[in-house]
């Protein structure tokens, strides 16, 4: 990539692997700061996300630069699709992977056909 010429940053969308603990916004402002950094925006240079990962999330996050930020609504109304990780018998006090595992539990009990049975649930549209 040639710093010296980041002319294709301008007006468009780029597709960032956001990290772990940063929120949509610390990208924005990463992007907008780097930009400016280099001396390839004005102090009017939009930087907008085309819809909000939560913080401990990681993955794919269309970030629009300049005019074309004007496309980020049309971004946000496609489809998508999520993946995750379920760890079955553990429990955190907050429900969620940022607290410590505090409770354990047997889940030898469960079967697959109740494990594709909850995991067909969680397809297709859902609003959220």
């Amino acid at each position: 990539m040639d710093l010296n010429n980041l002319s294709f940053f301008r007006d468009g969308a780029l597709l960032i692997d956001k990290p772990i603990a940063w929120t949509s916004f610390d990208v924005c402002g990463k992007l907008r700061n780097m930009l400016k950094f280099l001396g390839h925006t004005s102090k009017r240079f939009k930087v907008g996300h085309a819809g909000t990962l939560d913080p401990m999330a990681t993955g794919l996050l269309i970030v629009c630069t300049g005019k074309g930020t004007k496309a980020c609504d049309a971004f946000m109304a496609m489809d998508k699709s999520y993946s995750g990780t379920i760890r079955i018998g553990e429990g955190t006090d907050t429900y969620d992977a940022e607290a410590e595992v505090s409770e354990r539990l047997p889940w030898d009990h469960i079967t697959e056909k109740q494990l594709a049975t909850a995991a067909a649930s969680l397809v297709g549209d859902i609003r959220q």
